[in-house]
């Protein structure tokens, strides 16, 4: 009896110090993600911050107003992007590699894409050079699922510009745009270049021969906005 009844003197204690080992946490100030830069409670979630996803939006539920003036032909065209920077640039044209490696799609790219949860994917990030400076920042997600048969190659695929073998494939289908703001901290810009806090983009997805693909291009500091792809297609023909 001595030793149940110490015990239960005892437990008001202990819920008391829980109780305010608890609120020091909770109101103690967050530590700052060594990565990031960003405050995170890691006591009370260690998952909680994930860097935002750009608010993709079908380019049909925008208006011409909410675009700028600047980008939005390049936008809205649905053209190839790679031949209008080639003539955008007299030839002064190339592709730098950032990254390639397989790993797994974030949310809304699983979404669009219509895979699964864990599926593994080759995730492609590109800078597209244009008389010596980055006017595009290219992110690709190819399904290791869409990588077989014919398409097989492109888990190799080197400084290549993809937008260009995608155009030539006489079975590709090219779902809507998607457009939006995205901000510079959820691009994997190299150091070099000087950041903007944030850029305007545009993502497709596209089907060859009924495997998806969804590529994604943002138009950086340096892009020259004063080349009209319309105008001077039309120019041409």
């Amino acid at each position: 009896m001595p030793i149940i009844k110490g015990l239960a003197q005892s437990l008001p204690r202990f819920a008391k110090r829980t109780l305010e080992k608890y609120r020091s946490i909770t109101h103690s100030a967050p530590r700052p993600n060594r990565l990031t830069g960003n405050r995170l409670l890691y006591a009370l979630d260690p998952h909680r911050y994930q860097s935002q996803e750009p608010n993709w939006q079908d380019y049909r539920r925008l208006s011409k107003c909410q675009l700028p003036g600047d980008v939005r032909c390049w936008l809205l065209d649905s053209g190839s992007l790679t031949q209008h920077l080639l003539r955008a640039s007299n030839g002064e044209f190339r592709v730098q590699i950032i990254d390639q490696r397989w790993g797994r799609a974030r949310p809304s790219e699983v979404k669009l894409l219509g895979l699964r949860r864990h599926e593994y994917v080759l995730i492609r990030e590109v800078l597209l050079i244009c008389k010596q400076q980055p006017w595009v920042f290219a992110r690709s997600i190819l399904p290791g699922s869409s990588l077989t048969g014919r398409l097989r190659f492109l888990r190799h695929f080197d400084n290549k510009p993809l937008g260009q073998m995608i155009f030539n494939d006489p079975n590709m289908v090219r779902q809507p745009f998607e457009i939006a703001k995205v901000m510079s901290d959820g691009l994997a810009l190299p150091n070099t270049i000087e950041p903007l806090k944030n850029y305007w983009g545009r993502r497709s997805r596209f089907e060859l021969s009924g495997k998806p693909l969804m590529v994604s291009e943002i138009f950086l500091k340096h892009f020259d906005a004063q080349f009209n792809p319309i105008e001077n297609l039309s120019s041409q023909s």
